[in-house]
């Protein structure tokens, strides 16, 4: 947005950007937000799992400046996490280092299954870090 609160519309289409992350989970959430230094921006947000279990798998979605997915980043600017297979999950925080590390506590919705959340350490192009944690998952 503008400083005068409209639309900005040099930013993707007239301002807004309406992406799906896939079929058919259109209506997917973002969960959080992050501005890198050279504007890049990381949504975190959720994705079908496409197993007709009706589950989600967490995305973590980089966009450059004018709003247009970043190539660079993952797999052509999005990245499917799948941290609780066959379980519905969503990434709660989302930190960006000073350094360009990326920062993801994720956990799932299944009350009866008592695995703890997890933190997800990433290098700016969306691979995981192997020096954190479990290849990249603590």
């Amino acid at each position: 947005m503008l400083p005068s609160g409209t639309l900005d519309p040099s930013f993707w289409n007239g301002g807004k950007v309406v992406f799906p992350v896939s079929a058919p989970k259109l209506d997917a959430p973002a969960t959080g937000l992050a501005i890198q230094s050279d504007g890049k921006i990381l949504i975190a947000t959720q994705s079908d799992a496409g197993n007709g279990q009706n589950d989600n798998m967490s995305v973590l979605v980089q966009l450059m400046p004018d709003g247009t997915l970043d190539a660079t980043f993952a797999d052509n600017g999005k990245l499917f996490l799948n941290i609780y297979p066959g379980l519905h999950e969503l990434i709660d925080v989302l930190i960006l280092n000073t350094d360009g590390m990326i920062y993801l506590a994720a956990r799932h919705s299944a009350a009866t299954n008592s695995s703890p959340p997890v933190l997800v350490r990433l290098f700016s192009d969306g691979t995981l870090d192997p020096s954190f944690g479990n290849v990249g998952l603590a």
